[in-house]
């Protein structure tokens, strides 16, 4: 059984590997197996979370570009990927 809830605590993505916030939007698997994002759930993409965490980052990059533009994009993504180590 799955539900969309609230997180109640941080947690982690089973399908992303990335980070859950409190209060996000998230889907709740029951017996134990966690919470997925809602993006990761709508387009769920593999079993491997590195891959995954990979197809993440150049999601939020294009969107960033859309909306930024190309060098600001560019700066945002090498900023997340240095506060990451």
């Amino acid at each position: 059984m799955t539900k969309v809830i609230y997180a109640k605590y941080p947690g982690k993505c089973r399908v992303c590997g990335g980070k859950t916030q409190r209060n996000e939007e998230v889907v709740w698997q029951a017996g134990g197996q966690g919470v997925t994002h809602m993006k990761c759930h709508i387009a769920p993409l593999s079993d491997n979370a590195e891959f995954n965490k990979g197809v993440q980052d150049v999601m939020q990059w294009r969107e960033e570009k859309e909306l930024f533009g190309t060098e600001y994009a560019e700066q945002l993504a090498m900023e997340r990927e240095f506060n990451e180590q």
